[in-house]
């Protein structure tokens, strides 16, 4: 079998501040000890033989305190929904302002990301999480700098796309391969989502996110599962960057290359139907009529239910769809939501900082 292998986007420079390898100081691995007794000739009741028990080994009888915060900052991530984000992002964001080094917020960031990658649907929500410890995280020194959340969060975002492929084009490979495939589109799909989320949020550049789009596009044969990531990155940017008459410009010079694309013979009608939709979008105002939708809170799937009853029935309701506005920030707006929160957590930022350059 042909071995898989992908070239990576290594010319991209996120100018991150230099900063310590996070790598360097990561959580020692809780090792374990396996705990034995003599055994005894003259005891008949001997169970020496019996499957000996596995304790960790501790460290003055304890575990070491940022593990544990590790263990439950996961813990909080894997628990993480819409209804329960504001109770959750709350936790960890007290947990990460204890943090004692920024090596330790570097892991925690990368945690995250981690997670938030292998789950492209609930981009919107992670990179909410992320504003918050952007708001509530305070700065480190290093040497003559002071770094942030910002500088961890670049830090690993530049290390994810990095390491994407610049080509699907595997020729064969087995059953785990093609698992490990898959895994590896969903991966590069969420990068790309969390970088227009995040650009959304003010937290990355303009020029991050265009370089980006040369990367995956711009190429003479773009594969099609990296021309769907640039949809789904026109998705999450393209309406805030249509309001701005600085960067329409680019945005023109973006669908122009879409229609290119569009034009060639070699991609399936289903990416050329893709991009009409997309190219579609600014005439229209980004309304978009969607019959599959972002991740919802229960309160929301329960409103919505309730609507397709009055219509007749969900396979009668799905053939109307919802009119939504591609790429406005949904969960600011729901019915469900922690919009408030976000809110009183801005106001926050904002007290801290005017009292922070008032000293």
């Amino acid at each position: 079998m042909d071995k898989i292998e992908s070239q990576t986007c290594s010319d991209l420079n996120f100018n991150i501040p230099p900063t310590v390898d996070p790598d360097d100081n990561s959580p020692k691995i809780v090792t374990y000890k396996k705990e034995t007794d003599q055994p005894n000739k003259n005891n008949t009741n001997d169970t020496s033989s019996k499957p000996d028990k596995w304790k960790p080994l501790l460290k003055n009888g304890e575990l070491e305190s940022f593990e544990i915060t590790c263990r439950k900052i996961q813990g909080n991530l894997n628990k993480l929904t819409i209804e329960k984000f504001e109770t959750l992002a709350e936790k960890i964001a007290i947990q990460c302002e204890s943090l004692s080094n920024y090596e330790e917020l570097q892991k925690i960031v990368d945690i995250i990301i981690d997670k938030a990658v292998l789950e492209p649907d609930w981009s919107e929500m992670y990179s909410d999480l992320c504003q918050i410890l952007y708001w509530r995280s305070r700065e480190y020194d290093i040497g003559t700098k002071k770094v942030s959340f910002s500088s961890a969060l670049l830090n690993k975002i530049q290390r994810e796309y990095e390491s994407t492929p610049k080509n699907f084009d595997f020729t064969t490979f087995t059953e785990d391969q093609e698992v490990s495939v898959k895994k590896l589109k969903t991966r590069t799909l969420g990068t790309v989502k969390m970088i227009g989320e995040l650009f959304q949020r003010k937290m990355l550049g303009f020029k991050i996110v265009n370089k980006v789009v040369f990367d995956l596009v711009m190429n003479q044969e773009p594969h099609e599962h990296l021309i769907e990531c640039f949809i789904q990155l026109i998705y999450g940017t393209g309406y805030y960057i249509d309001k701005n008459p600085n960067l329409r410009p680019v945005l023109d010079l973006w669908f122009g290359r879409l229609k290119e694309l569009a034009q060639r013979k070699e991609y399936s009608k289903r990416i050329k139907c893709l991009i009409q939709d997309v190219l579609n979008l600014p005439k229209a105002q980004w309304h978009k009529k969607v019959h599959r939708e972002n991740a919802k809170s229960l309160t929301d799937l329960r409103e919505k239910v309730n609507s397709e009853d009055i219509l007749g029935g969900s396979a009668l309701a799905a053939q109307f769809g919802d009119i939504v506005i591609v790429g406005q920030r949904y969960n600011l707006h729901a019915s469900c939501t922690y919009g408030d929160y976000m809110k009183q957590q801005e106001e926050l930022f904002k007290v801290k900082k005017a009292n922070e350059t008032s000293r």
